[in-house]
């Protein structure tokens, strides 16, 4: 079966306190969105970018951190079906669109509104639209959170971290969640977790772990760098660790990675982690799994093998 592939935007605004999609009409008569292939050596997201211009008249406000939706179906029959595949991004817009000859209108629904709809959306992928509302509401959570977390060193008298904001990255939606320490000197200038030494050991674990960086929420107890990498204090992490259990509050993953000591006994109360890494702990619906910090693999080789013998087991747990 001959494959097709698509790339496009769900789009959205926000009418008063309410999210609403953009929906194109087609002309053959169910509800699509922007989207279409690559052309010319575009990436991804450039075709997505194209697509949104030449459909819509329009481009993104701003594009949404984290959000893929992929969706799969068929087309025609027998001989001449194709398998079509479409990975959609998120985005907010503003104004009205000016629709391509391909469609026939457009439409604007919220949550209620999709709900109630019998209308044929996008190659039956209704559910997985659906998800975009979700995903909005998370995001304004997350950038709320975010919003008064970074203003802590402006608030806190005595305050010795870094003034640099290391937020965590990902799906909002991610059913799995790594947790670490501190961001580092590299994260610090980067404004990302988990992009120095042992970020890129990290991405080989979650690898090995059969796992997507992509798909996961990447994070830490302390989201402002400690010069010269020492350990946070208790005080400091007490300043943060409220901020990160609202952040998981929001993202409400099924599994929570505890990514060496300090994370470990701040969330879960796991001590001698060198002891007890790799057993899981259920608290409160979430199993946690504790496991070495990525940089113990960095300073001594041999604790690489303890942790990829963790995230071996870790995507047995998962399944």
């Amino acid at each position: 079966m001959e494959s097709d592939f698509s790339y496009g935007f769900i789009a959205f605004r926000v009418k008063g306190t309410k999210p609403e999609l953009l929906f194109l009409r087609r002309r053959e008569g169910f509800l699509d969105v922007p989207k279409g292939h690559l052309e010319n050596g575009e990436s991804q997201m450039q075709a997505a970018l194209r697509e949104m211009r030449e459909e819509t008249g329009l481009v993104p406000n701003e594009i949404i951190k984290g959000f893929r939706m992929k969706a799969e179906y068929s087309m025609g029959r027998d001989i001449g079906k194709k398998a079509k595949h479409i990975l959609l991004y998120l985005c907010r817009i503003s104004g009205e669109p000016s629709v391509s000859s391909e469609h026939s209108g457009f439409e604007w629904l919220s949550e209620e509104e999709m709900r109630r709809s019998d209308e044929s959306f996008v190659g039956n992928a209704k559910e997985g639209l659906m998800e975009a509302f979700e995903y909005i509401r998370r995001n304004q959570a997350i950038e709320k959170i975010n919003s008064e977390y970074s203003r802590l060193p402006k608030s806190t008298p005595d305050w010795s971290l870094s003034r640099n904001f290391v937020p965590g990255t990902g799906n909002l939606l991610a059913g799995v969640m790594l947790v670490g320490q501190a961001p580092g000197a590299e994260e610090d200038r980067s404004g990302v977790p988990f992009v120095g030494r042992s970020g890129k050991l990290l991405d080989r674990l979650i690898s090995i772990a059969g796992l997507v960086r992509e798909e996961l929420y990447i994070t830490s107890v302390v989201q402002f760098f400690p010069p010269k990498n020492r350990l946070p204090s208790r005080e400091e992490t007490a300043l943060c660790l409220p901020y990160l259990r609202r952040q998981i509050e929001v993202i409400k993953p099924r599994v929570i990675v505890t990514l060496g000591a300090l994370s470990s006994y701040s969330l879960v109360g796991v001590e001698r982690i060198a002891l007890n890494h790799g057993v899981p702990v259920i608290q409160d619906g979430i199993t946690y799994f504790p496991s070495l910090h990525p940089a113990a693999g960095i300073r001594f080789k041999k604790n690489v093998a303890l942790l990829e013998k963790d995230f071996k087991d870790l995507g047995k747990l998962i399944g």
